[in-house]
């Protein structure tokens, strides 16, 4: 028995592939997405790492004031994301804005203001009276490259919240969107 193989000339066009972003209820196609090639992720990546390094030099504080100020943006852009995240879930324009815009912006703000005390070094003290004379610090170092994969049923909510968490101790964010949900991400 042969094995059928496609020849190069029914192989598709080279070219930029599309993601549709289609309305749940009618399954139009609500807007099309420029999809990454998986030969661009290498590229992705690595100025994902130029940037965390420098991004991890900067003052906690200075990390936090960026984050107010993203806090800021969602807030002025607040209509236009629940307009978003409605059109492509299907969500009442009230849970989008309850559920996922108003948790990004309660984050964002509780970070700003917590993360100075909760990511500065803080010094262990040792129980054993051996070690009594040693000193020790526990200090809180970024990860590098933080990858997040978003849901569809949550698609601003979950991983605003996680990529707030994980810029304001020191890491990057490579973000893949849900299919489902592309104008979302």
């Amino acid at each position: 028995m042969a094995i059928s193989r496609p020849s190069l000339a029914s192989a598709p066009a080279a070219g930029p592939q599309y993601i549709e972003s289609l309305d749940p209820v009618t399954g139009d196609v609500i807007a099309r997405y420029e999809a990454t090639p998986p030969e661009g992720l290498p590229a992705i990546f690595e100025a994902a790492r130029t940037a965390q390094k420098e991004w991890a030099a900067r003052p906690i504080e200075y990390r936090c004031a960026m984050l107010q100020r993203l806090r800021d943006a969602m807030f002025n852009d607040r209509e236009e994301i629940a307009d978003v995240i409605s059109r492509e879930t299907g969500k009442p324009r009230v849970e989008a804005t309850l559920a996922e815009v108003l948790l990004a912006l309660d984050t964002a703000d509780f970070l700003a203001h917590r993360a100075p005390r909760w990511l500065r070094p803080e010094r262990v003290p040792h129980h054993n009276l051996a070690m009594k004379a040693k000193s020790a610090w526990l200090e809180y170092k970024p990860h590098g490259i933080v990858a997040i994969i978003s849901p569809w049923n949550y698609p601003f909510a979950i991983p605003m919240t996680e990529m707030i968490a994980a810029v304001v101790a020191g890491n990057a964010v490579v973000l893949k969107p849900s299919e489902l949900t592309p104008g979302t991400g």
